[in-house]
């Protein structure tokens, strides 16, 4: 795998400067630039994706059901004041 791929550019830059010192020629620096940037990734899917997102929108809609967290507390009474 190549090097530039696996990290960002701001490593790769000070890896060089790491290695070579800071008098470092343009041409190390242009290498460690990339042409075209990389492709966003997409979101994984798993053998339990399915299963987790039907999980979740069970949840979901059991939230909803529930009053908002502000009709559900009451300090006075809890503290007894």
């Amino acid at each position: 795998m190549n090097a530039r791929c696996s990290c960002p550019e701001a490593v790769w830059m000070n890896l060089v400067f790491s290695a070579c010192g800071p008098d470092v020629s343009s041409e190390w620096q242009i290498e460690g630039r990339r042409l075209v940037p990389l492709m966003p990734r997409l979101v994984p899917q798993t053998a339990f994706t399915l299963t987790a997102n039907n999980a979740a929108n069970i949840q979901a809609e059991k939230n909803a059901a529930l009053p908002p967290p502000t009709a559900t507390g009451n300090k006075e009474r809890e503290f007894g004041g």
